[in-house]
């Protein structure tokens, strides 16, 4: 069940990730629409260009284009610009690694906190999930159920919200059972205090963006 460094999707991991990568909303959305401008030929992306893509003004973009690409400022070097073959192009290798080493640190963190599961809660669960979803859980599923566990979503709540995504959909996934688990989470804050403190169309921004990164831009992706 655990994914290699070669099976990782970057896009959904930025998305999911990146208050922890040190990101905000509009710096993720400036690294897709980056790496989805590079993904149909490009090899130069600026900010005149994103402008043409964006809701964020060309002033704005640039700047935070300049931020991104800051090679004094390795914490936020998401972008970089280099010389390859005479011409100028624009690179997310800088992203990449951080999101590979991100992912890379956070594998033991969670083997230890898995070890906190007794056989009889991973049997039930993780053996739930992979026969609703037809295949073995990758490391991405499984790092997904773990936050819910260790949030303090219980066993039962989690196998109900599994079997009305299997009730309401053909396909089951992981992130379709998170969405019922968000939207029950937020029923019952607003039945004990008159409102949710989850902010529910912020996530649904995330949500949107997860589809943009999860799409299959290219032929050869497919």
């Amino acid at each position: 069940m655990m994914a290699t460094i070669q099976e990782l999707d970057y896009r959904y991991i930025l998305i999911d990730k990146y208050k922890y990568l040190g990101l905000n909303e509009n710096e993720v959305m400036i690294i897709l629409s980056i790496d989805n401008i590079l993904k149909h030929g490009a090899i130069l992306v600026t900010a005149d260009t994103l402008a043409l893509k964006m809701s964020l003004g060309e002033k704005e973009i640039d700047q935070l284009i300049v931020k991104l690409s800051d090679p004094n400022n390795k914490d936020k070097c998401f972008i970089e610009y280099v010389t390859k073959n005479d011409q100028m192009v624009t690179s997310l290798e800088p992203t990449f690694k951080k999101i590979e080493a991100f992912y890379t640190a956070s594998i033991e963190d969670r083997r230890k906190s898995e070890q906190y599961l007794s056989e009889e809660q991973k049997e039930n669960i993780f053996t739930a999930f992979e026969t609703a979803i037809g295949s073995s859980l990758t490391r991405l599923d499984i790092d997904k159920i773990m936050e819910w566990i260790q949030s303090g979503i219980d066993d039962k709540s989690i196998l109900s919200a599994l079997e009305e995504c299997a009730m309401k959909n053909k396909k089951v996934t992981v992130r379709l059972v998170d969405k019922i688990l968000l939207k029950r989470l937020i029923h019952n804050d607003r039945e004990k205090e008159g409102y949710s403190t989850i902010d529910e169309r912020h996530r649904n921004d995330i949500e949107k963006a997860i589809d943009i990164a999860s799409y299959h831009w290219t032929d050869d992706e497919k």
